[in-house]
């Protein structure tokens, strides 16, 4: 092989590895690649003419006969090469045009958690009258806040084992008692709702929704002090019913921002956290929010 011809054979393989590598580090520079494609096949024919115009005087004339297997094989050859460089280079275009497309097929998809519960962003309120135990007025109203769960799930079936905890800064997390049952956990089927004991106020005034409820000797003591100027008192109660603490309302200054806050959970679900928003001196005391 003479030098001319080993020239054009080189460039015949810089054109095929040119081929390969263009698409990652010449896509932007298409000018500077045509000139360089320009090139490699203008060296290319230069060097292989001569070699092929030989070849052709020599053999394909003469023994075209004899030789007409050499020159299938060749030229096989020739299309498998030029095939396997087109294929690679589809394949290397399309993994750049749908590259999110490739990279989320190898990611494990998320699932959205399940939206279990719903609530109600202002407290059930149920306002009664209060007599002492010999039947007496006592004057007094005494008003529970509740907060109401619903069942938000689509599929029909039941929420099991829910269960409210009320937390303060400070305090034991104290289970909430459920109103219907008075237990600490209910099941709540699909459309329903179901109300947890948060607190109560007591004071001089009220608009009852009917009733009245009994205050013994002790309960009288503690609550026949109070006036209409008296500073309103949120209490919270444990699973029993006994009085855990109190959160006083200032008059002569706006609420500040209490640390309380309620988490709803139950059997094989994301837990709901809502935000306690006292506003003992308005006249929607008790509301929530969700934290997240």
């Amino acid at each position: 092989m003479d030098e001319q011809t080993k020239i054009g054979t080189g460039a015949a393989a810089g054109i095929a590895l040119l081929a390969l590598i263009e698409p990652h580090f010449f896509e932007s520079h298409a000018v500077l690649v045509a000139l360089l494609y320009a090139v490699l096949i203008g060296v290319m024919v230069w060097g292989l003419a001569p070699a092929c115009l030989r070849a052709i005087r020599k053999n394909l004339m003469k023994g075209f006969g004899r030789m007409w297997p050499q020159y299938l094989m060749v030229f096989s050859a020739c299309v498998f090469f030029v095939g396997l460089v087109a294929f690679l280079q589809m394949n290397v275009q399309q993994e750049e045009h749908h590259p999110v497309q490739n990279a989320a097929s190898s990611e494990t998809p998320t699932v959205k958690p399940e939206i279990v519960f719903k609530f109600r962003n202002d407290a059930f309120v149920e306002t009664r009258l209060v007599k002492w135990a010999d039947g007496t007025n006592a004057g007094l109203f005494e008003s529970r806040y509740y907060l109401m769960v619903g069942n938000a799930l689509d599929t029909g079936k039941a929420v099991k084992n829910i269960k409210t905890r009320v937390f303060f800064l400070g305090q034991e997390p104290l289970l909430a008692r459920v109103k219907e049952s008075g237990d600490t956990s209910t099941d709540i089927r699909h459309g329903e709702w179901a109300f947890f004991e948060i607190g109560k106020i007591v004071a001089v005034d009220g608009f009852p929704t009917g009733g009245f409820v009994t205050f013994n000797d002790d309960e009288k003591k503690q609550y026949s002090y109070l006036k209409s100027d008296h500073p309103r008192h949120f209490e919270v109660s444990t699973a029993t019913g006994v009085k855990a603490y109190g959160i006083y309302h200032n008059p002569d200054a706006p609420d500040p921002d209490w640390p309380m806050s309620v988490v709803v959970t139950a059997d094989d679900a994301i837990s709901l956290q809502l935000r306690v928003k006292l506003d003992l001196g308005g006249k929607t005391p008790v509301r929530f929010e969700e934290t997240r």
